[in-house]
Formats: structure tokens, sequence, C-alpha cells
């Protein structure tokens, strides 16, 4: 499986969507900041995509978590 996330969305200040191609096919998957800081986490408003692999599962929700603390991630961002 091939994951890039190619596209940032901040929806408001604790929601984003990130736009993901898997496998050639886009996804957006959003995603909603908890906490503060370093204390900070993210959840996924829908249910995870059951035919993800686990590498790029991890890496998505990594990249997400950077993402919510605030942090710059480069993109497009190879995931796995």
């Amino acid at each position: 499986m091939t994951a890039v996330v190619n596209g940032i969305t901040h929806l408001t200040s604790d929601t984003f969507r990130l736009t993901v191609e898997r496998d050639g096919v886009t996804e957006h998957c959003t995603f909603h900041r908890t906490g503060e800081g370093l204390l900070s986490g993210v959840h996924w408003d829908e249910p995870v995509e059951p035919l993800w692999d686990f590498a790029p599962l991890r890496a998505l929700n990594k990249a997400a978590l950077r993402i919510g603390q605030g942090e710059d991630v480069p993109l497009p961002l190879t995931l796995g």
C-alpha cells in the first residue's frame, strides 16, 4: 500500500482534514484535537478504514498528532 498526505485543511481551531492519496484513490481524513501542547491528542472524526495497512495508518496518526500540536509538516508526506 502506498499512501501520501497531499493537503491539510484547517476546518476550525480544533478540527483539520488531511487529503491522502492511497493506492491511487484520494481520501479525506478528519481529525479533532483535544488538550493543549504536549498533552494534546487527536481523534478521528470518522471510523477508521479497516483496509488500511498498519504502518501507513500509524504514520498517519503520528502526522495528525504533530499537526494537532501545531508543528509544520512538509508536504507531500509519504506514510509508511
